[in-house]
Order: structure tokens, then C-alpha cells, then sequence
């Protein structure tokens, strides 16, 4: 993605870990083509490609086995990484939940703080919205990252997996964030 994925990963404060966002706005297929290409690729201990499947139905699947091939990655979300954003507010089970409807669904709980996903700001995870997703809900005692994890394993784990593309809504975002959690600075 140009905008979400990038702004969302560099809010990560990383002690010993180097986080490279290359926001391309390609397709899955050209992200990882381009990623292989990169001439400091080898410097890397792991690579990690984050992307949505969108309405590219047909090049999904490729992409993941392509990934694969090269020893990469994946962190996706069908239909969107909003998905991933919604998991942090709401309980979802799995079922299709498009973009424009996630989308209503965050603002529905960032406004009363304020705050506002994809409107006049772009599509961005800005300091504030990054401070609201990591708070802790008093009804869980969890923070909304770690409520999040829990829903999009939760779900992931309801799928067999055999056919990846078909899998709506979901997310494997919270395995990169999981990863990601290991090695974050406590501020």
C-alpha cells in the first residue's frame, strides 16, 4: 500500500530491528517481484511483504506461492488492511465485510476521540489513532493491539487454508505484529 501499511508500520518504535517501509501501491505479484530485486535484499534476516488482496482474485493465490518461493513473508488482509484496523475496536467472525463498511466502523469509534481514518487526512495511522489503538479496553483489561491478535487468529484459525483467496474476511497481519512485538521499545 502508499499510504495505510506504510504509515501504520512506521509508527513501530524498534530497538534492535530495522523496519524498511517501501510503499509501492503495486500489485502482490509486482511488490514481491520488486522486493526480489532489491540489491541490499540479502542484508535482511527476514522479509515481509504486506498487502490486500483486493479484487485481484486471480493473482492472490500466485502471490503467496511466489512469496513463498523467494522465502518471503506474507502479511495479508482480504478484503483490506482496515480489516486489521477494524479487529482492534470489534469482534468479527469472518464473514465479507468491505472496505467502505470498515471503514465506517473505525470512524464510528475514532470520532468521539476526534479523530478520523481516511478522510481528510488520507489514509493514515497518524500518532493519535496508533495512541487509540494500543489502549487498553476496560472491559478486557487487553489493549486493542492485543484484542486485535486475538480476533485475527480467531479467525485465521476457522479457515482451512487450502485456498487463501476465498478467505473473507481475514488477516495474517498480526503474525508480522507479533513478530514486530518481540523486539518494539517500550516508550
Amino acid at each position: 500500500g502508499e499510504n495505510t501499511e506504510p504509515s501504520y508500520f512506521e509508527n513501530f518504535r524498534m530497538s534492535t530491528v530495522e523496519i524498511v517501509v517501501v510503499g509501492t501501491g503495486k500489485s502482490s505479484i509486482e511488490l514481491i517481484e520488486k522486493t526480489a530485486r532489491r540489491p541490499d535484499i540479502k542484508k535482511y534476516d527476514e522479509i515481509w511483504c504486506v498487502y490486500d488482496r483486493d479484487d485481484r482474485l486471480a493473482s492472490f493465490n500466485e502471490s503467496l506461492r511466489l512469496a513463498e518461493k523467494h522465502g518471503f513473508k506474507v502479511a495479508y488482509s482480504i478484503q483490506a488492511f482496515e480489516y486489521w484496523i477494524y479487529l482492534h475496536f470489534f469482534e468479527h467472525n469472518g464473514s465479507p465485510l468491505e472496505r467502505v463498511e470498515c471503514k465506517k466502523k473505525i470512524n464510528k469509534y475514532l470520532n468521539p476521540f476526534g479523530c478520523s481514518y481516511g478522510d481528510m487526512t488520507g489514509k493514515k495511522i497518524d500518532t493519535k489513532i496508533w495512541f487509540l489503538l494500543h489502549l487498553v479496553d476496560k472491559s478486557s483489561g487487553k489493549t486493542h493491539e492485543e484484542l486485535a491478535i486475538n480476533r485475527a487468529k480467531k479467525v485465521y484459525d476457522s479457515y482451512d487454508h487450502k485456498n487463501p483467496v476465498k478467505e473473507e474476511s481475514s488477516t495474517t497481519v498480526f503474525m508480522l505484529v507479533e513478530e514486530l512485538i518481540k523486539f518494539r521499545q517500550i516508550a
